[in-house]
């Protein structure tokens, strides 16, 4: 009996007609996911954009503003768990290093949709080994399957996973946010800096120190981080396939259109 559902449940994934995904999942719209700092700015953060160096950007300007001596953690060994979040963000220091905006300056990081799914795909499937074999082209069909039809995953490990593939604009109320600034996600460092300090100019954070923590860009990635060949590798299977595009597409429609507005 078990074998023929699993049958007939790959027999639907297979023969389902490629729709986009309709805008119904508002009950999993994520706006919990923003982290407020005491010198004016709010961080949204949307998996797979590069949120863990921003937060250890973040986490070094706390402590400049409010005066906590330290030293810079440039390296490879960027994870979630930072100092910031390892003395839950420094509830007893009251310290104001510069004059901070009067207005909260909000923001997050938006990346180009099929080159996040490949960092997506290449950290869970590849590195961590969680998706039971699954290639690219199959698990792109599976992902398609389990948010088109509402599947709840069964498990902790596979809604975590699920969650950090969620389209952006699941995330921070990008539709109705009009006031959230927008970083374009890229690989060209000074142009990621440039798009940071535009930003934090709006918060009022003093240049020089803006400039030293956004030193990270360069000289920091996460543990995790993979080789710009291995994502072109997990990218040109996408791109190459009618059918894994399609899927693609079809899940990431809205971030499609989110992204190139934002790379004009």
């Amino acid at each position: 009996m078990f074998i023929f559902f699993v049958l007939l449940a790959t027999m639907l994934e297979s023969t389902e007609t490629v729709t986009d995904l309709p805008d119904y999942h508002v009950d999993l719209r994520m706006s919990s996911q923003t982290k407020p700092y005491p010198y004016g700015v709010e961080f949204c953060v949307i998996p797979k954009t590069g949120s863990m160096i921003t937060t250890e950007i973040l986490c070094d300007l706390l402590r400049d503003y409010r005066e906590i001596p330290y030293k810079h953690n440039f390296g490879k060994n960027i994870s979630g768990i930072n100092a910031c979040v390892n003395n839950t963000f420094y509830p007893d220091a009251h310290l104001e290093k510069w004059k901070r905006s009067t207005k909260i300056v909000r923001f997050t990081i938006v990346r180009d949709p099929i080159e996040r799914f490949a960092s997506y795909y290449g950290h869970f499937c590849g590195m961590l080994n969680q998706c039971e074999g699954k290639d690219i082209h199959q698990y792109s069909r599976w992902m398609y399957f389990m948010l088109n039809n509402k599947i709840k995953p069964k498990t902790h490990l596979t809604m975590g996973r699920l969650f950090h593939g969620y389209p952006q604009s699941w995330f921070c109320n990008l539709g109705s946010d009009k006031e959230i600034q927008i970083i374009r996600y890229t690989h060209n460092k000074k142009e990621m800096a440039k798009q940071f300090l535009r930003i934090l100019k709006k918060a009022k954070v003093p240049k020089k120190l803006a400039k030293r923590a956004l030193k990270h860009l360069k000289k920091s990635s996460t543990v995790h981080a993979a080789k710009h060949s291995e994502r072109q590798k997990l990218r040109e299977q996408i791109v190459t396939n009618p059918t894994t595009m399609e899927h693609v597409r079809a899940i990431y429609h809205d971030d499609f259109e989110l992204f190139n507005k934002h790379s004009q």
